[in-house]
């Protein structure tokens, strides 16, 4: 089959253009149809790029038992592209093919054994990340789900007798916790967003600094992702209520310019209130914006260097810029931001169903797996509670209560 032959361009109900050819039928007979949308493309654009994907996911003219790791792992990748998976998933997984299993890309997949991935996941946990040091438990815990989940699909084709991640370490994420920021590294931080958004000039690296900053102030302040801070636009500010609607995230797929996507990570929306500082700061920074912006409507974002979305790793660069400067902890990230908000609304005394909310988790399950050690108390009033049952039985009991309080 010829992929320049098979794709043809349709819109949706809001103009973005779209290619979902039929390519035949999966092996359990079902109509194989990929889809795939391609915004802030015209026609002839957009059918160029159908085109490219679509020859990729064609591209069978060698024998699954011939490839190499890293050519099936890239076309198990786009396997999950066609099929639906979220863009953000489906980088991740890109990642995971061709950063942390580079090492054995090359191996014949037909001869990918246990040993060889167990040697593989213990490298990445010992040195696999920047500067010779290991990654997090939870990113090798990752990698080996992503490469389980492409074994499993090979042997299910017969070009492997089995999954070999089956067989290897078990890696435990127990004892990994969000990481928030300290107190100090929190005041450097606040600071320097205060100044950034008191900075009036309008070049292109201060637009750019201005609005990441202001990015940070929400994730502070209102416990957004860096996608969905990227996807909140002029319509989501209600400064009456002093709150903000988080109902959008922006994604960067493969290949595509980032586009802002109706549905957030637990596809539900939520009305998030903020302090009145943060409305009024936001204000300002709309006012300002006029300067460079030549037009700004209703679904123009909060943060744009040129009123279209701004990119959320771009984002979360002039975090890890600004944390370097300021000599906060390295181990911290953007979304470190998010737990930092987590943390502070757990110790204002905030209960898990508000703070769920607050967040976005799909259920209350997700907020005390995350962040259940941080609310204070728990021990102490187990503590209390026993003592006061102990002191029920003691009175007047003698040696029964000895045996007891002895144990």
């Amino acid at each position: 089959m010829n992929g320049s032959e098979l794709v043809r361009i349709r819109h949706t109900k809001d103009g973005t253009p779209y290619a979902r050819p039929y390519l035949g039928t999966t092996r359990d007979g079902k109509p194989w149809r990929p889809y795939r949308e391609f915004p802030g493309m015209g026609d002839a654009e957009a059918l160029e790029a159908a085109q490219v994907w679509v020859a990729g996911l064609l591209d069978d003219s060698r024998d699954v038992q011939g490839m190499t790791l890293g050519e099936a792992l890239e076309r198990y990748v786009r396997r999950l592209e066609a099929t639906g998976h979220a863009p953000n998933t489906v980088r991740t997984y890109r990642r995971c093919a061709k950063v942390y299993a580079a090492s054995v890309a090359d191996m014949p997949l037909a001869e990918v054994d246990a040993q060889t991935m167990d040697d593989l996941l213990f490298h990445l946990l010992t040195e696999g990340g920047r500067d010779g040091k290991g990654l997090s438990r939870s990113t090798v815990s990752q990698v080996k789900h992503f490469l389980s989940g492409a074994f499993r699909h090979y042997a299910a084709m017969g070009a492997m007798p089995g999954n070999p991640m089956a067989s290897t370490m078990r890696i435990s994420t127990a004892g990994e916790v969000a990481r928030a920021l300290d107190p100090g590294d929190l005041r450097k931080l606040c600071a320097e967003i205060a100044r950034a958004l008191h900075e009036d000039g309008t070049d292109s690296r201060n637009v750019f600094r201005r609005n990441a900053a202001l990015g940070m102030l929400l994730a502070l302040n209102a416990g957004v992702r860096v996608g969905e801070a990227c996807g909140l636009r002029r319509a989501d500010l209600d400064a009456e209520a002093r709150a903000v609607n988080v109902c959008g995230t922006v994604v960067e797929p493969d290949g595509l310019p980032p586009y802002r996507q109706t549905t957030t990570k637990s596809k539900a929306s939520r009305s998030v209130p903020v302090p009145a500082s943060v409305t009024e700061a936001v204000g300002e920074h709309l006012v300002w914006q006029r300067a460079y912006l030549a037009r700004a409507r209703r679904e123009t974002p909060l943060l744009t260097l040129d009123g279209t979305c701004m990119r959320p790793r771009d984002v979360s660069g002039e975090y890890a810029r600004v944390r370097d400067a300021l000599g906060i902890d390295r181990t911290t990230t953007f979304h470190s931001l998010r737990h930092t908000h987590a943390s502070g609304c757990i110790r204002a005394g905030i209960d898990a169903r508000t703070l769920q909310e607050r967040l976005g988790h799909a259920d209350v399950a997700t907020t005390l797996r995350k962040y259940g050690h941080l609310w204070p108390g728990r021990d102490r009033e187990a503590a209390d509670a026993f003592g006061a049952f102990l002191d029920t039985i003691t009175e007047g009991e003698g040696d029964g209560a000895a045996d007891v309080a002895g144990g």
